[in-house]
């Protein structure tokens, strides 16, 4: 069936004539009598478009609008009367209608009026797919199955739903900036504003002014209103990055922000802001505050829930599945059919310690996709790796062996190689994952 129609008229006849016209366009059509079905229908079915009279029984059809919008369903909603005023056509249009169509209902204007709504509804679904895309393909580097793994995301999981300021240590590249953002888009500020920022990355002299936003003339060469990122921030996350390089002056301004929720604009006014805090360091800050380097009491207030994030090696098991991913989002932006790593390539990748983790696991990878001139990636496409005493994954094979055999001996070794993962297995060798189940387990076929 095709998109689906609401109707919502008391006339029997027009009902009836209106029902027939969209189901012999292909549309799928539920009807109603009163607003009060309406709402019904609408709770409880995925409805495209809501085509009403204005006067029905229970509820006036400007107050079904009104429903709809106030249950943000999504919908389009066109409105047909017999008093058609343009009072009443401005009202309906500003409380969400697509259209305001007029009684006698000119049939080919309805259906190209419906038509259009229709294009313009299926619009705003393309567009929240993307988004929901979009929102899934930030977190997607969030991939893996060893214990470390399972247990950091466990407790980032328990945390993204609370208020609760989180410290996120961990080495460079471990993937601090993707779980701040995870959190985030987990949190019930998911709909308001993540702001990051690369404390490091910023000049002393600026930081200030970055976080806190400026008037014009508060100094030399603040010829305009800036507002600062906290400013940004407000009902939303903000992830301060390197948190360890903050200036001790900025230290003391940053506390009162976390303890008061204030922030004071350079040159301006003081303000409320309501924001969570995420920050994330790969220094040890009980170390630096130790040293005077970090203020203790804003050390104890970042560090409410502290989400250590293991580094690569710690989670070895987890480079297969992560170095596929990347394979596959490389050789889309290559344009390059790289179906499969060799079981050598694999052995490679677990054997190296990855000093710069996932960011140089990726980095690694893409490098790779671009040098690869087949259709499998090897250890010569690794130029920058090099690990000694890689132990050799040569199968000897006696000529004369049943293919049978010779194909059971090395799924079975490169389900070795992969600790059991089949459907890496699958993909290391080029084969459907339900060939390996066939092929080492054919009585469970």
């Amino acid at each position: 069936m095709g998109e689906h129609i609401l109707i919502v008229e008391d006339d029997p006849n027009l009902l009836s004539t209106l029902e027939e016209l969209f189901k012999r366009e292909g549309y799928k059509v539920s009807i109603a009598k009163t607003g009060t079905e309406a709402i019904k229908i609408i709770n409880n079915s995925e409805i495209d478009l809501v085509v009403s009279d204005l006067m029905i029984p229970g509820i006036s059809g400007m107050e079904l609008l009104q429903a709809i919008s106030d249950l943000k369903a999504n919908c389009q909603f066109i409105m047909i009367t017999a008093y058609g005023t343009i009072e009443t056509a401005i009202e309906a249009i500003k409380k969400g209608a697509y259209d305001f169509i007029t009684k006698p209902v000119n049939k080919n204007q309805l259906l190209k009026t419906v038509r259009l709504a229709l294009e313009r509804q299926q619009l705003i679904n393309e567009n929240k797919k993307l988004k929901e895309k979009i929102k899934s393909l930030e977190s997607s580097d969030l991939i893996g199955n060893s214990l470390p793994f399972r247990e950091m995301m466990e407790k980032v999981k328990n945390v993204a739903q609370s208020e609760a300021t989180v410290l996120l240590t961990g080495e460079s590249g471990t993937g601090k900036d993707v779980i701040a953002r995870y959190i985030h888009n987990q949190s019930p500020r998911s709909n308001k504003s993540y702001i990051p920022i690369n404390c490091a990355a910023i000049p002393e002299n600026l930081l200030e002014s970055e976080l806190f936003g400026h008037t014009k003339g508060a100094f030399t060469g603040a010829d305009r209103d800036k507002k600062g990122r906290f400013e940004l921030a407000d009902g939303g996350t903000i992830l301060l990055d390197e948190i360890s390089e903050m200036p001790l002056s900025l230290q003391a301004k940053l506390l009162r922000v976390i303890e008061d929720k204030v922030i004071d604009i350079i040159g301006g006014h003081s303000k409320r802001v309501d924001i969570r805090f995420i920050a994330a360091t790969n220094k040890d800050l009980q170390q630096l505050v130790k040293d005077g380097r970090f203020r203790e009491d804003l050390f104890y207030r970042l560090n409410v829930i502290n989400i250590r994030i293991p580094p690569l090696r710690e989670r070895m098991e987890d480079i297969p599945l992560l170095a596929m991913h990347f394979v596959n989002i490389f050789s889309a932006k290559y344009k390059k059919e790289i179906k499969s790593m060799s079981p050598e390539t694999l052995t490679l990748l677990q054997s190296y310690q990855w000093p710069g983790n996932i960011r140089e696991l990726q980095n690694q990878i893409e490098k790779a996709i671009v040098l690869c001139k087949g259709d499998e990636l090897k250890p010569s496409d690794f130029t920058d790796i090099r690990v000694d005493g890689i132990p050799k994954k040569e199968i000897n094979i006696p000529i004369g062996m049943p293919l049978d055999e010779i194909e059971k001996i090395i799924i079975s070794e490169t389900l070795k190689l992969t600790k059991g993962d089949k459907n890496l297995a699958a993909k290391l060798l080029g084969i459907a994952t339900r060939t390996i189940y066939r092929k080492i387990n054919p009585e469970e076929q």
